[in-house]
């Protein structure tokens, strides 16, 4: 069965047509060999959603002067509606960036070398998909809940005493994920 007679479009949109092909790619006997395709799907469905997504001002660093320090563990972060993270067993980030233009045609990506959290965004109107790691998908998992700086970087520390807070405030406001905070 064809991915359009499984799943039809539901919507005049065609931007909105597509969510489930990770779904249907894990499902497809004759794709049953590439292990990882489904997750590649999603990740470019994640692409796909980020693209069209309404675009936001960046965030201004400025506006944390607006806070004294003792009010920073109860920042409450918000996020690029373009912003989504994309787990997988499999290197797909690797996959996708060996997949891009300019990319190097020369590659080689060891399926056996572990998980990936992809982490999906747009800066203007260029998409961007880097690796996280454990520690920074989890505390952009709390801030992502609302949850405020201070409980989320603490949860955080507990489980991954290695977070590094200020490279991975730096990383995302340069990612254009996090764009204002009250």
């Amino acid at each position: 069965m064809s991915f359009i007679e499984q799943y039809p479009s539901r919507s005049a949109n065609l931007h909105h047509y597509g969510a489930e092909m990770d779904v249907f790619v894990a499902n497809f006997s004759p794709a049953q060999e590439l292990i990882y395709l489904s997750d590649v799907a999603k990740l470019e469905w994640a692409c796909h959603v980020a693209y069209f997504e309404k675009d936001e001002n960046q965030f201004n660093l400025n506006r944390l002067s607006q806070f004294s320090t003792e009010q920073y563990p109860h920042l409450i972060f918000r996020l690029h509606p373009a912003v989504s993270v994309v787990h997988s067993l499999y290197p797909v980030n690797a996959i996708w960036q060996a997949h891009q233009p300019r990319a190097e045609s020369n590659f080689h990506i060891d399926l056996e070398s572990g998980p990936c959290i992809a982490l999906v965004s747009r800066l203007t109107d260029i998409v961007q998909v880097i690796e996280l790691s454990k520690a920074e998908a989890e505390w952009l998992q709390h801030i992502q809940a609302e949850k405020p700086l201070g409980i989320s970087t603490e949860t955080t520390i507990e489980n991954h005493p290695d977070f590094d807070l200020q490279n991975t405030l730096i990383k995302l406001v340069a990612q254009n994920v996090l764009i204002d905070v009250r």
